[in-house]
């Protein structure tokens, strides 16, 4: 019995060193209860001045239909970025580049808040003039509604107005030469009298043109549905 007392008091001196260390160790620093460990990283800080969490908010799609009223291919285009190139020493010419979106008839999410630009258009169809949409963000459905007008009535719209133009001034200098005093009678009559009929003969050209190019004009109605 005596020999376990002194083996027990044997112990407890040599454990007394690392006890005092470790109290020398709090008292270095460590307070009761500190824990020198590494514990989990917390997470970021994500509020702001205000204490509120700075959160971004969803995106709200807008869902984009696509309707022809035609039988020719129309499809749907967003204008990415506009170029400015040189034209020599003439100045500058101005080129656009874009993104086909579909073809009609077709529908396609998008996200109209950040105010992009859209034409309708295809190789048979003539491009439309730029719209924007971003005035029906927020929108559940949008339904483009599209007239297309062919490129080849387009085509002879122009033709015909140039030949109207043509006729008109040809004419024109016809009718000026005959009214010259060194002309003979004759060829005064012949030349105001050709004069006259290519002036004449304009105006159909002229109304045909108009026709034309507005058959060929491509039109676009947007709605909200």
């Amino acid at each position: 019995m005596s020999g376990a007392i002194v083996l027990a008091t044997g112990l407890l001196v040599l454990m007394e060193p690392s006890v005092a260390s470790a109290a020398a160790g709090r008292g270095a620093g460590m307070e009761d209860g500190d824990i020198d460990e590494a514990g989990p990283e917390s997470a970021p800080d994500t509020a702001d001045e205000d204490g509120e969490e700075d959160l971004e908010e969803p995106v709200h799609e807008t869902l984009v239909r696509l309707r022809s009223r035609g039988d020719l291919e129309v499809r749907l285009y967003e204008l990415t970025g506009d170029l400015i190139a040189k034209d020599g020493p003439s100045g500058e010419r101005t080129a656009v580049t874009y993104k086909s979106i579909c073809a009609a008839p077709c529908k396609r999410r998008l996200d109209l808040s950040e105010g992009r630009s859209f034409f309708v258009g295809s190789d048979e169809v003539t491009r439309s003039e730029r719209f924007r949409l971003d005035r029906y963000a927020g929108v559940d459905e949008v339904l483009i509604s599209v007239r297309p007008g062919p490129r080849k009535a387009s085509a002879l719209g122009k033709t015909l107005f140039w030949t109207a133009g043509a006729l008109a001034v040809g004419g024109a200098a016809l009718a000026f030469f005959a009214s010259l005093e060194t002309t003979s009678p004759v060829t005064e009559l012949s030349l105001a009298v050709t004069g006259l009929v290519l002036v004449v003969s304009s105006i159909p050209c002229l109304v045909g043109a108009v026709v034309a190019r507005n058959k060929g004009r491509t039109r676009v109605s947007v709605e909200a549905r």
